[in-house]
């Protein structure tokens, strides 16, 4: 086919293409439409059991912890926003677990990212501040490079996936988080952000299903629990 053929046959169809692209635009448009819409009532059908209070859209006023300088997440991209949230409060400690996106690149190359957090905030806190999160290749190739601040030759299940940044007394960092490395050993994938009055998790691989959304919480509780002591939270 020459060039000149080309042109007349897309000349010819282009009405019909454009109708074609329209019509995919439309179906992807109505698929997500439902597809967040089934989400929401069950996230709704969640919170109902467990006892949280749910919002299916952005709150009016965005949550102090966003503004937490020492957590990183909120730090990333642009047109950040949570959405579906759940609330609860036990034992002097705030719950937020929610849907949170944000757009990462310039123009035609930016993405939006998708995620589901949970973050507990306790006003009178005062938790170690840090930033845990799963190793990359090159970390691996040398699990005590110097990005990772705190020596946990002692914590070999943990040290094998994840690295640890903070300026904390190494001593008593790791007497917060003897618990902490334990449990995060049995898992690999999770991210851990926390400041004096914010404990921040998430796992880096899009919004949680809600087959596994029970699951996710309770694991969060588990962890910020090895933390925060004998405080019990209910989840």
């Amino acid at each position: 086919m020459n060039l000149s053929l080309a042109f007349a046959l897309l000349k010819q169809y282009r009405d019909h293409i454009f109708l074609c692209a329209c019509a995919v635009a439309l179906a992807v448009f109505v698929f997500s439409f439902v597809k967040a819409a089934k989400r929401r009532r069950a996230l709704a059908s969640f919170a109902n059991r467990m006892g949280f209070k749910f919002f299916p859209d952005e709150l009016a006023a965005p949550p102090a912890f966003m503004e937490d300088e020492n957590l990183a997440l909120f730090d990333k991209g642009l047109n950040r926003r949570a959405y579906n949230v759940l609330t609860d409060r036990a034992g002097g400690v705030e719950i937020h677990v929610f849907d949170y996106a944000y757009t990462a690149g310039e123009r035609k190359n930016s993405r939006e990212h998708r995620l589901t957090v949970a973050v507990f905030s306790a006003p009178d806190g005062a938790y170690p501040i840090f930033l845990i999160e799963p190793k990359g290749v090159f970390d691996k190739l040398d699990p005590f490079t110097e990005r990772g601040a705190v020596d946990l030759e002692e914590y070999p299940g943990f040290s094998k996936s994840y690295s640890i940044d903070s300026l904390q007394d190494v001593q008593s960092l790791k007497a917060a988080l003897h618990g902490v490395f334990g449990l995060l050993a049995l898992e690999a994938g999770w991210h851990m952000q926390s400041s004096r009055q914010n404990v921040l998790f998430f796992k880096n691989t899009g919004l949680v299903p809600i087959g596994e959304y029970e699951d996710f919480v309770r694991k969060c509780r588990s962890v910020f629990g090895a933390l925060n002591g004998n405080l019990t939270v209910r989840l």
